[in-house]
C-alpha cells in the first residue's frame, strides 16, 4: 500500500476496499478503451502534462505571465499610493518600501 493510499484511508476515512475497486476500474476501463497496460488516470495525467507544456510554451512566446505580473504590480502600487491607504499605514508605509524596493522600479 502506498503512502498516499494509507493517508487517504487514515485521514479521509476512505476504505481500502473502495480504493482497490477504483484502482481496478481504472485499469479495466483503461485496458479496454486505450489498450493493454493503459489506465484512465495515466491517460488523463499525460494529457494534462501535454496541455501544461503547450500552455507554458505559449506563455513563454507571448509573455502573458510577465504582462500579468506587471499589471498586478502596477495596480498594487496605485492602491498603496492612494491617500486613504497611506493614512492607514502611516509609518508602516516606509518600512513597506524597505521590504519591497522592487515596487519603486
Amino acid at each position: 500500500m502506498s503512502a498516499q493510499t494509507s493517508s487517504l484511508i487514515d485521514k479521509q476515512g476512505i476504505s481500502k476496499r473502495f480504493l482497490d475497486y477504483m484502482r481496478g476500474l481504472d485499469t479495466t476501463v483503461g485496458q479496454k478503451a486505450l489498450g493493454s497496460d493503459q489506465t484512465v488516470s495515466g491517460k488523463v495525467q499525460s494529457t494534462l502534462k501535454g496541455a501544461r507544456t503547450r500552455a507554458k510554451t505559449i506563455d513563454e512566446q507571448k509573455g502573458y505571465s510577465k504582462i500579468a505580473h506587471e499589471v498586478g504590480r502596477t495596480i498594487f502600487v496605485r492602491i498603496i499610493l492612494t491617500p486613504a491607504i497611506t493614512v492607514l499605514l502611516k509609518g508602516d508605509l516606509i518600512s513597506l518600501w524597505k521590504v519591497c524596493p522592487r515596487l519603486l522600479h
